[in-house]
């Protein structure tokens, strides 16, 4: 099987569509090593950016920007399969069009709308779940761990929402971060960050916190609905629980 072994980032992953598209149609596009036995045929591309843009710009040309948007949001699915799912939803983009945008009852179509499904839908929910604290030195700080790499999903959220206030979003997982300034993001890694809440912080931490336990209807108690709207594995980064 002929395989195309990928950095896992959207500019490799697109410079890898130019290759299937120009020199050899692969059976498989994958960032995922653990798949790779000794008798495939692998390939192993790196990002290059001219590439990339050749490929953006065709599927722009082809479809629309909104065509490429939901590419761009379908590659920060966690989904193993990601790679392919997305080559096999650009063969179809690529043949006919925004017609493909109306191919509802293609398997292809459906396992691509999936993954933008799922990130837009986590990126929404965290709107909602992210938790913000008052550092001693006046920043605000978030830390969460989603299932998908929402992090750029989410930020033009809160830039528009707390534009003169600066905020860290912390993605531990991933061990990135943004940093908002109060005027630009900045993108960085973040292996480990120590942080120290103002007193105003904790306080009011506490009095979240005490107001959440009390507020409780225990009579009214529905644990089973509680963890549908608020799954359990989004808990550990809200401070209430």
């Amino acid at each position: 099987m002929k395989i195309l072994l990928v950095e896992s980032n959207l500019a490799a992953f697109l410079s890898a569509v130019y290759y299937a598209y120009y020199e050899s149609s692969p059976d498989l596009i994958t960032s995922n090593c653990a798949i790779i036995s000794l008798l495939d045929n692998v390939i192993e591309i790196s990002a290059d950016l001219v590439k990339a843009r050749k490929v953006r710009k065709g599927i722009t040309e082809k479809a629309g920007y909104a065509a490429y948007k939901e590419i761009s949001d379908a590659y920060l699915s966690c989904d193993p399969a990601k790679e392919q799912k997305i080559y096999q939803y650009l063969q179809l983009l690529f043949k006919h069009g925004k017609a493909v945008f109306s191919m509802h009852h293609i398997t292809e179509v459906i396992a691509f709308n999936d993954l933008i499904k799922k990130v837009r839908h986590e990126a929404h929910r965290m709107q909602g779940f992210l938790r913000f604290q008052e550092m001693s030195n006046g920043i605000f700080y978030c830390y969460f761990g989603t299932d998908n790499d929402i992090l750029e999903l989410i930020l033009p959220h809160f830039t528009s929402r707390f534009n003169c206030q600066q905020f860290v979003l912390h993605d531990i997982k991933r061990k990135k971060l943004a940093y908002y300034d109060g005027a630009q993001c900045h993108l960085l890694p973040a292996e480990e960050v120590t942080i120290t809440l103002s007193d105003k912080e904790v306080l009011i931490s506490g009095l979240w916190k005490e107001y959440f336990n009390n507020v409780a209807i225990s009579d009214r108690a529905n644990s089973r609905l509680q963890t549908q709207f608020l799954p359990k594995k989004y808990r550990w980064f809200m401070n209430e629980f």
